[in-house]
């Protein structure tokens, strides 16, 4: 069985410094990342998140490393595996492109090793510090988007109700409510 190392961690940087990002930028295989079991999201990802992060990614890259910490066993060898701390619904999209042939088991994924932060610690507080954008900031980069890139413009249609739309959206914000 392994285990998740449980050390008292270094100070980030020296005294009256802000750590701009603490750990080393490494290329981890894919295949080598596992799920964090201090990750703070008890309620996984959707199918369409995962989807719709897998489409970014596979038009975009990847364009967030993850945050990961070495996999530890009993006896404190670490075992080549790392676990994500942030960035958890990345790497599953990242899976589900492997899965889908678009990319390598093994392709390297750019991650930050921080072995300097509390993994429960920075993952709630990605979690909780994180805000959805604003209709207003929605709407306003939609505006900015439209006509710079969209050469050839077509009217929306809906292709759901929506009512059941907002009905899910609901829904949504009552699991989030629910465990917090």
């Amino acid at each position: 069985m392994t285990q998740v190392q449980d050390t008292a961690r270094a100070p980030a940087v020296k005294a009256g410094r802000v750590p701009v990002q603490p750990g080393e930028v490494r290329d981890i295989a894919l295949n080598k990342l596992k799920a964090s079991p201090r990750n703070a999201r008890r309620v996984g990802h959707s199918a369409e998140d995962i989807e719709a992060r897998a489409a970014s990614i596979r038009f975009k890259g990847l364009l967030q490393p993850l945050v990961v910490e070495p996999e530890v066993r009993e006896g404190g060898q670490e075992s080549g595996y790392y676990l994500v701390t942030i960035g958890e619904g990345r790497r599953q999209a990242l899976k589900l492109l492997a899965k889908r042939k678009l990319l390598s088991k093994t392709e390297p994924v750019r991650c930050v090793v921080d072995t300097t932060n509390d993994p429960a610690e920075i993952s709630l507080d990605e979690n909780i510090s994180r805000r959805d954008e604003g209709v207003v900031d929605l709407q306003a980069a939609t505006n900015r988007f439209v006509p710079d890139h969209n050469q050839q413009p077509k009217p929306f249609v809906w292709t759901a109700d929506p009512d059941k739309i907002i009905a899910a959206a609901a829904r949504g914000h009552q699991t989030l409510e629910s465990i917090h």
